[in-house]
């Protein structure tokens, strides 16, 4: 549902805003998602899964402790990206959406850059929700996690049809869609934590707990191997900015169509196999695995 959903939020953008604005927002966004599936998605799978189910198995106390540990260190980590990307936006934006030095691209600066204003912490917000979905998924929980998204998607698509309705359309509509589906996401997954009584508890100094390093020397390499892909996308995006209108769009929603079977069956399988192959490896049950 959220895969087919999210087909009708691209092709809302595609026949609501024009494709020199969406080669802008597209561009913007990959921003906030690439240090995303570095921060978020990758490392949770990566790193988290496997170190929260094997202490959860023997002490359910202390795996709530990581999990408090994890949501503080991701959180600072997180936050200190968007702090600087925001502060440095001004030198690095014009570079990698290829907007030439000129007086006449002073508006199409500013506009970036509001729209990264209201984007890029949406980074912090789907990272810790990516944490949490790790947390549910170990304890057997898939629907809510898997259904947040649906959250995200209506929000892009009310914020486009207020960008159409709207009698002078800005592309900030956008932006603050991206912000408030990352909230949902995030707030939409208390309830479920709550029910399987697993609620983080915090740490005054979060990087003394021994699972929160082993958890971490995991997530360097991971991060490394998973940088590439990412890097690589930011530099497609780059070439694609500098072909001129329309050439970011079209590779977006090409990519987008590659990706919704990938998403309705790998992704979906990986996301329900995982914390049972983890449980399988850590009581070295190799039938099981």
């Amino acid at each position: 549902m959220s895969r087919v959903l999210g087909y009708c939020r691209d092709a809302a953008l595609a026949a609501v805003v024009p494709t020199e604005f969406t080669d802008l927002f597209l561009a913007c966004f990959r921003i906030p998602n690439t240090f995303r599936r570095l921060f978020g998605e990758g490392a949770v799978s990566v790193a988290f899964i496997p170190t929260f189910t094997r202490v959860n198995d023997q002490n359910p106390q202390e795996a709530r402790k990581l999990f408090g540990s994890t949501l503080q260190v991701v959180g600072l980590v997180t936050a200190a990206v968007v702090t600087l990307g925001l502060l440095f936006s001004g030198w690095f934006l014009p570079f990698f959406l290829d907007i030439p030095d000129d007086p006449a691209n002073e508006g199409l600066i500013h506009l970036s850059q509001k729209l990264l204003f209201w984007m890029f912490p949406y980074l912090i917000l789907i990272c810790l929700a990516a944490v949490a979905t790790g947390v549910l998924n170990t304890k057997g929980s898939f629907f809510v996690p898997a259904a947040t998204p649906l959250f995200f998607n209506v929000c892009i698509i009310t914020a486009t049809l207020c960008y159409w309705n709207s009698s002078d359309p800005s592309l900030v509509w956008l932006g603050i869609g991206v912000f408030t589906g990352g909230c949902l996401q995030l707030v939409l997954l208390l309830p479920s934590l709550r029910k399987v009584s697993c609620l983080p508890l915090w740490r005054k100094n979060p990087f003394v707990d021994p699972n929160l390093k082993q958890a971490l020397s995991l997530f360097l390499p991971a991060t490394f191997t998973l940088g590439v892909t990412q890097i690589n996308l930011l530099v497609n995006t780059k070439f694609a900015m500098a072909l001129g209108e329309g050439p970011n769009s079209y590779l977006f929603y090409a990519n987008r169509l590659a990706e919704l079977p990938l998403g309705v069956f790998g992704i979906a399988i990986a996301a329900a196999a995982f914390p049972r192959f983890a449980k399988g490896a850590i009581g070295e049950d190799r039938e099981k695995l």
